[in-house]
């Protein structure tokens, strides 16, 4: 039998020590992979948000829908046109009727509970749409206040 001096000891801790961290890593943020699909379709989302603010502000201006997305002005620090981050391609936006109106996006991901800023915005895999109106601008609900109810009156008040 040979003995495995304290150099070689320690280079194999270390590498078992790399591969459990390696696959930790992998298990709680994603495959590389997955980790870039799921930054893209965020964009998707955040760009989604930025043509709506821009659409209820072209509609609170003319109280009319754009005919197109080219028509809109973009939000401060928003590049126009809006395209897909991997395909290049315009989003997609349809006029409903009124103040209605539809964007849509191919997401690569269906979106978890906590990765949207709304849900509003949740989605799943593949070709999703949203109905919106321009009459109700979006915003982030903020969450309901919650009020602590009044400790129970422990005093007694007799004869």
């Amino acid at each position: 039998m040979s003995r495995v001096s304290g150099r070689g000891l320690l280079l194999i801790v270390v590498s078992v020590v790399v591969a459990v961290v390696a696959v930790a890593g992998f298990l709680m943020m994603g495959a590389p992979d997955q980790t870039r699909l799921h930054r893209i379709d965020e964009r998707r989302t955040e760009e989604l948000q930025s043509i709506a603010i821009a659409i209820e502000t072209h509609y609170a201006n003319g109280k009319r829908l754009p005919d197109q997305l080219s028509d809109l002005r973009p939000v401060p620090g928003d590049a126009q046109p809006w395209r897909d981050p991997a395909s290049g391609q315009p989003y997609e936006y349809r006029v409903l009727g009124g103040s209605r109106y539809e964007l849509c996006a191919t997401f690569s991901l269906a979106s978890e509970e906590g990765d949207v800023r709304s849900s509003q915005w949740a989605h799943g895999a593949g070709r999703q749409c949203f109905e919106l109106d321009a009459t109700h601008p979006y915003a982030p609900k903020p969450a309901p206040a919650i009020v602590p109810e009044p400790a129970p009156d422990t005093s007694t008040s007799g004869p």
